[in-house]
């Protein structure tokens, strides 16, 4: 006997219509004719609901009807299969963004080791080029100040954010300056928030 079958037999023991059965285990009536039609099969969870709700075994339900049985192992086993592919785009994803947020890390610590260099206590900063708005103004072995904005320059109360730093090379791409640790962290950071910055020379 099938499922579809049983499952009439079930409500009609009952004195229950199709709709008064789907209410019980929470389908819709559409469902309940589908199933005693074999057009298609309760899942696992439902059967066990209908078990319970009306005292007869799974294995009563699911015996002697092979496509049912056959239908249930496919979901079983495709279920299995998505599980075990989820975790492996998990897995995939995990390690993906792991590497990728390394070789972003890397490329930010590859970046800082352009612009500056450290020498036994003295500290020594490479700027580029392009964070300097007055290039033209800059020569070697000169001593200057800086700031970062134009308008400081005319302001003799404005403190300057580095204060008669030494040129020690200019470079294609660069100047290296001689700076103390502090202001060493000042340009620093402003480099990284994006600052151009002007300089005046003191001599």
């Amino acid at each position: 006997m099938r499922i579809g079958d049983k499952i009439i037999n079930i409500r009609k023991e009952h004195n229950l219509s199709q709709e008064e059965f789907a209410e019980s285990i929470n389908v819709s009536r559409q469902t309940v004719s589908n199933w005693e039609n074999n057009k298609c099969y309760p899942d696992i969870e439902t059967l066990i609901i209908i078990s319970k709700k009306y005292n007869i075994s799974l294995d009563d339900l699911l015996k002697n009807d092979i496509d049912m049985v056959k239908t249930i192992d496919h979901k079983v086993r495709f279920n299995k299969v998505l599980k075990i592919s989820l975790l492996i785009i998990i897995i995939l994803s995990t390690i993906i963004f792991i590497i990728t947020n390394n070789k972003y890390h890397d490329k930010i610590e590859a970046t800082k080791k352009e612009y500056i260099q450290v020498k036994e206590n003295n500290t020594l900063l490479s700027i580029d080029k392009d964070k300097i708005s007055n290039i033209k103004e800059i020569n070697n072995n000169m001593t200057v100040n800086i700031y970062l904005d134009e308008s400081d320059l005319f302001d003799d109360n404005m403190v300057p954010i580095v204060k008669e730093a030494d040129i020690k090379k200019i470079n294609k791409d660069n100047i290296v300056l001689q700076v103390t640790d502090e202001e060493y962290y000042i340009i620093e950071k402003s480099i990284y928030e994006g600052y151009n910055f002007i300089i005046k020379s003191t001599k």
